[in-house]
């Protein structure tokens, strides 16, 4: 960051640029702000009329029946745990469906088991296509220890579900722009486990979904990309 030929800084999230200029006393001015973007053609609410009904039934899980969804790998870093203990504290049984992986996998599964979530904790590996995952599901889960950004939560908002995040993840920005009550200190299994049962609240609400999804419109792909354009041909690069 010391360097004379350093001119701009491009930081995916608020929370990037901040620690940033924190940390490494670098210029406010010089640090932008471009967030990741999500294709809104492709992750839509259509999914959930798409999928929701076949992936239940593959996976014999009752229409009613809650379910959280966790997204990414290395799942100590990603907070798989704490949700766990969260989820263990619900009423309504929720399930937990984890798509990633985790080399511990097993360990998390034993770890599971032992908070009483047995079958309702289910370890379904990586999965090409997420799509099918985000139609089924009535809310997702990023409890990260820390994350710069989480594009899974941008994919699950543009796909109309609520999504909990932690303090330490940068997509907070965007989850604030819905629900600020679902960014969640993920030290804290009380305070998570109450940023996933007003999540689940309001996943029932038929208006939910696209307001979920209007606050994912600030991220369109596209504006990421003409973001990047517009800054490159503003710099000095000689």
């Amino acid at each position: 960051y010391a360097s004379p030929r350093l001119k701009a800084v491009i930081a995916i999230s608020k929370m990037v640029a901040e620690d940033i200029i924190r940390h490494y006393d670098y210029p406010a001015e010089r640090v932008h702000h471009v967030p990741n973007g999500v294709d809104l053609d492709r992750f839509n609410l259509e999914l959930r009329q798409q999928h929701r009904a076949a992936v239940r039934a593959q996976l014999d899980v009752d229409d009613n029946r809650p379910v959280v969804l966790f997204v990414g790998s290395g799942f100590a870093r990603k907070g798989l745990l704490p949700l766990m203990k969260a989820v263990a504290t619900l009423d309504g049984e929720p399930e937990v469906w984890v798509i990633g992986h985790d080399s511990r996998a097993n360990a998390f599964k034993q770890a599971g088991d032992r908070l009483g979530l047995g079958a309702r904790l289910r370890m379904l590996g990586p999965q090409k296509d997420t799509l099918p995952w985000y139609g089924a599901a009535d809310i997702a889960v990023l409890p990260s220890i820390y994350d710069p950004f989480g594009t899974v939560v941008i994919e699950a908002m543009a796909s109309g579900l609520p999504a909990v995040v932690s303090t330490g993840c940068g997509a907070r920005e965007l989850v604030d722009r819905f629900e600020p009550a679902l960014v969640c200190d993920a030290a804290s299994v009380n305070d998570l486990a109450a940023g996933l049962a007003r999540a689940l609240q309001l996943s029932s609400r038929p208006e939910t979904a696209a307001k979920v999804r209007a606050a994912a419109e600030h991220y369109d792909f596209n504006v990421m990309i003409r973001r990047m354009i517009a800054l490159y041909e503003g710099l000095d690069l000689k």
